[in-house]
């Protein structure tokens, strides 16, 4: 009888917990058991690349939190090969382009078949193909515990590397980068663009954090503060939702945007990603519960999300990249922001 892949993922771990223990051979037994069933692999898994029928690309982690971070841990998860699943023209277009977007999700969450998908599509739709690649991020094997702690910690530890790691060998000349990040996924983005900076002092980088998950504990100070990089802009979108404290702290570098208010209905922690995908599109469509909702975005002339990025247009970064740090908060408009409304109706970026 063939034996189940959750019962050898136990022993597995009762291997670990001898030799954490002083038991045993240590990490040489619990390599020799996951040999002998073909599961040794897993301690070196790869990264894929592959290319959407849409045109974005598709980054995919195929580690999982038990073997990458558990097992393995934090430096022998860094030792992965990346499979580039494309032909060697679309590489080589590829390894042109220096305008890169990438969007991530958070806990229990994925990148395939969910909203950064959708995303990736809208922004590709609105960009040049000459000049930009958008790039989606899954992580699903490292985000699917039990403890979103452990998700940002994964997050940070391993899957903002491989993500990194993976940007570096296929687009070998990047200039600017906008990675949008959601929950736990704020420190796969803090964390790859760390990796980025080391070797790119030229980089110009615009983070978008969307409802960003810090624990307890963690530094709100140091997330987004990366200093070695050309130019840099960092904002996050955020709601007062059931989760807490734990999504609601201030980023000390960022422009925090207040979406409260704005919200339709029960405040969720997903509003955040449904409200920057709608500020593409126009109008809300995630959801069917925001449908025919109206949607803010502006206040006082200044229009957020999309329009804050380098895709919607160079001056609007340029723009963005002045603002710096601080706090505000969306309203339902008032007749001033009516009133800026028709201005910008004459005078469009």
């Amino acid at each position: 009888m063939r034996k189940s892949p959750y019962l050898l993922m136990l022993v597995a771990c009762c291997f670990l917990i001898s030799a954490l223990a002083g038991y045993g051979d240590g990490y040489e037994s619990l390599i020799g058991f996951l040999e002998h069933h073909n599961l040794a692999e897993k301690i070196n898994a790869p990264v894929d690349v592959r290319e959407s029928e849409e045109g974005y690309l598709e980054i995919i982690d195929t580690g999982n939190f038990l073997f990458q971070f558990f097992i393995a841990g934090r430096e022998k998860s860094r030792d992965f090969d990346v499979n580039i699943l494309l032909d060697k023209d679309r590489l080589n277009e590829l390894r042109s382009k220096d305008n890169i977007v990438v969007i991530t999700h958070g806990w229990v969450d994925n990148a395939c078949d969910s909203w950064p998908a959708k995303t990736a599509e809208e922004i590709r739709a609105r960009v040049s193909g000459s000049d930009w690649a958008v790039v989606i991020f899954d992580w699903r094997g490292g985000g699917a515990v039990v403890n979103p702690i452990d998700a940002a910690k994964y997050a940070r530890d391993i899957g903002g590397y491989r993500l990194a790691k993976s940007l570096e060998e296929i687009f070998p000349n990047i200039k600017h980068i906008h990675l949008i990040g959601h929950s736990a996924g704020a420190w796969v983005v803090d964390s790859a663009i760390r990796e980025l900076a080391a070797n790119k002092e030229d980089l110009s980088v615009h983070i978008t954090f969307l409802d960003a998950f810090i624990p307890m504990g963690w530094d709100n100070f140091e997330i987004g503060s990366i200093k070695n990089v050309k130019q840099i802009w960092v904002e996050q979108y955020y709601n007062r939702d059931y989760t807490l404290d734990s999504t609601e702290r201030k980023i000390a570098c960022a422009l925090n945007v207040d979406l409260t208010n704005i919200e339709p209905g029960i405040k969720e922690h997903k509003f955040s990603f449904r409200w920057y995908w709608a500020t593409i599109v126009g109008h809300y469509g995630l959801d069917n519960r925001e449908i025919d909702k109206p949607l803010i975005y502006s206040k006082n002339g200044v229009d957020y999300g999309f329009a804050r990025s380098k895709e919607f247009s160079e001056r609007a970064w340029q723009e963005s990249i002045s603002f710096g740090s601080g706090n505000i908060e969306l309203k339902h408009k008032t007749a001033i922001d009516k009133a800026f409304d028709s201005l910008k109706a004459i005078f469009k970026y």
